[in-house]
């Protein structure tokens, strides 16, 4: 079983002091998403995979991952628009979308009451 993280060893990864982290601990809990410890009795302990995630994923000087487009595109103002853009990015869909008029009449007068 992994042994958790002590705070001076959370400090020592953040690169700051263990008492600039007691005092900064609660913004950091609330604004990059520290993880809180697991055990505040005595000396604060931290599970040790939710740091490491923390490292890894949510760190603030972790570098980001790039996105493809810088801007995203516009949203579609119709249907057949958006058909277009799907059809475009992905193929001809595997059976043709309804249109309205392909629609079956539901209306009173379609499906008229048998009388008593």
């Amino acid at each position: 079983m992994n042994e958790s993280y002590s705070s001076s060893q959370v400090a020592s990864m953040l690169g700051i002091s263990l008492d600039t982290f007691y005092r900064t601990r609660e913004w950091r809990h609330e604004h990059e998403r520290l993880p809180r410890p697991i055990s505040e009795r005595r000396k604060l302990r931290f599970e040790r995979t939710g740091i490491d995630a923390w490292f890894k994923r949510h760190h603030p000087l972790h570098p980001g991952a790039l996105a493809d487009d810088l801007i995203a595109p516009p949203d579609p103002v119709t249907d057949d628009e958006h058909r277009a853009r799907l059809a475009s990015a992905y193929g001809n869909p595997a059976r043709p979308a309804l249109v309205s008029e392909e629609r079956p009449d539901m209306s009173a007068e379609a499906f008229p009451l048998p009388r008593p």
